[in-house]
C-alpha cells in the first residue's frame, strides 16, 4: 500500500472530517470508531503523487446509541400498535383529526424529549406510518422516550365522523398535501401540523421536550418539503432543536425558476415550452393562502435556515402511477431519485449557507419502511 492514502468521507458532505487510517503488514486497518456520527461513509483511496482521489462503494456506518439516564421512566408504556393508538384531537374549535400516537397529548409526561409527526403518503394510512416509525423507534431504543403522533387526513368517500375534517385530495396547491384548505374552514393542513407542534410544546406539558422532527414520506414527503418553507412555529419555541425529513417526494417546491439542464449536474436554465412550471406546488408563483402568510423573500431564507434532510431510496427510479408525470414534474427529474439529487444540486449551487443534507439510501425504492427502518434515516432521527 506504499504511496496510497486512505480516509473515510461522509458520503454526502466532501467537506466532512477524515478519521485516522492504518496499514499494517499489506492489511488495510481501517476503524469507523473515530467517525463523527452515523450515517452513510465511501472510503477514499487518494494517491500521494497528487493525482484525483477515487472512492469505495457507499458504507452504512451506525454508533450504538448511549444509554439515556438523565430521563424519567414513562408514567405508562409506549402504545406501540395503531389500533389501539387512535385518538380524536379537537383541531380547530370543535373541528376533529384522526391522530394515532405512543402517548395522549393531553397527560403530563416527562418521559418524552422527542416529538416526531410523520405524515403518511397519498393512501392516508396513517396507521401504518404509525406501525413503521413505531418499528425505526424500537430498532434504535428510542421508542420510551419518543411521542410519535401520525394524523390522517380524510377525503371525501372515507368513513369519517360528522365533526371530523375533510380535505381535498388531488387539486394541485389546495389539496391536503400541499397545504390546502379544509373544506368546511380556511384552515390549512400544515396548520394542523402547526397546532400540534403548539400543543405539545404547550408549557409544562411535556417539560423535557428538546427535539421536534416533521418527516413524510411521497405525498407525505410533499407535505414536509413545502411545509418547511411556509410554517413560522418553529419561530415560537427556539428553546427546541426542528428536523423537516421528506422521503421520496413525487415533486419538490423550488426557490427560483431555475431547473437542472437535462444530463448534467449543476447546470441550471429556465426549462422550454413548459407552462406553469414555476407555480405553486413547483414554484413560488400562485401559492396558496397559507403559503402566501409568508413573502417569497422570506420562504426562501425561512428555508435555506432551517435543517432540512432529504431521503432518497437509490432503488426509486420506476415511473410508476403515483409519480407525477407532468412537465413541471418532468422538468426536476425523470423520477423522484433523479429529482431528489437534482433538487439537491440546486441548493449547493445556489443557497450557499443552507443547512440541508441529502441521505441517499442503498437498496430501497419507493418505501416508507424501507427508509424509516434503514441506518441512515435511524441515525438522524435517533441521534446519540
Amino acid at each position: 500500500y506504499g504511496g496510497w492514502i486512505f480516509s473515510w468521507e461522509e458520503a454526502d458532505s466532501p467537506d466532512a472530517a477524515y478519521s485516522e487510517v492504518g496499514v499494517t503488514s499489506n492489511v488495510l486497518n481501517i476503524s469507523p470508531a473515530k467517525l463523527s456520527d452515523s450515517g452513510f461513509y465511501r472510503l477514499k483511496i487518494q494517491p500521494d503523487q497528487g493525482r484525483s482521489p477515487f472512492y469505495s462503494e457507499t458504507v452504512q456506518v451506525a454508533v450504538s446509541p448511549r444509554p439515556v439516564t438523565s430521563l424519567p421512566a414513562p408514567l405508562t408504556p409506549p402504545c406501540e400498535v395503531a389500533n389501539a393508538c387512535r385518538e380524536y384531537a379537537d383541531i380547530k374549535n370543535g373541528s376533529m383529526m384522526l391522530l394515532y400516537r405512543t402517548y395522549t397529548l393531553e397527560t403530563v409526561n416527562p418521559a418524552i424529549d422527542h416529538l416526531v409527526i410523520v405524515l403518511h403518503g397519498t393512501d392516508r394510512d396513517g396507521d401504518n406510518y404509525f406501525n413503521r416509525m413505531v418499528a425505526s423507534a424500537k430498532l434504535s431504543n428510542h421508542l420510551a422516550r419518543t411521542l410519535i403522533v401520525a394524523p390522517s387526513f380524510k377525503v371525501a368517500g372515507d368513513p369519517r365522523l360528522a365533526n371530523e375534517l375533510e380535505w381535498l385530495q388531488n387539486s394541485g396547491g389546495n389539496s391536503w398535501k400541499r397545504g390546502g384548505d379544509a373544506k368546511s374552514m380556511a384552515f390549512s393542513s400544515f396548520e394542523v401540523v402547526d397546532s400540534l407542534v403548539e400543543r405539545v410544546a404547550a408549557p409544562n406539558r411535556f417539560p423535557n421536550l428538546k427535539r421536534v422532527t416533521i418527516i413524510g414520506h411521497s405525498a407525505g414527503g410533499q407535505f414536509v418539503q413545502r411545509y418547511a418553507a411556509g410554517t413560522r412555529v418553529d419561530r415560537l419555541y427556539p428553546q427546541l432543536d426542528f428536523t423537516f425529513a421528506p422521503a421520496n417526494p413525487s415533486s419538490f417546491m423550488y426557490l427560483n425558476d431555475l431547473r437542472l439542464v437535462p444530463e448534467t449536474t449543476n447546470q441550471f436554465a429556465k426549462p422550454a415550452n413548459c407552462a406553469g412550471y414555476n407555480d405553486y406546488i413547483y414554484g413560488l408563483n400562485n401559492r396558496n393562502r397559507y403559503m402566501n402568510l409568508v413573502s417569497s423573500t422570506d420562504l426562501v431564507q425561512n428555508y435555506i435556515a432551517r435543517k432540512v434532510v432529504y431521503f432518497q431510496g437509490q432503488s426509486d427510479i420506476v415511473r410508476d402511477s403515483n409519480l407525477d408525470t407532468t412537465c413541471a414534474a418532468d422538468a426536476q427529474g425523470l423520477n423522484r431519485y433523479a429529482r431528489g439529487l437534482a433538487y439537491f444540486s440546486k441548493m449547493q449551487t445556489y443557497f450557499a449557507g443552507h443547512k440541508h443534507r441529502l441521505v441517499s439510501v442503498p437498496g430501497v425504492g419507493h418505501s416508507s419502511s424501507g427508509i424509516f427502518s434503514s441506518v441512515g434515516a435511524r441515525s438522524i432521527l435517533w441521534p446519540n
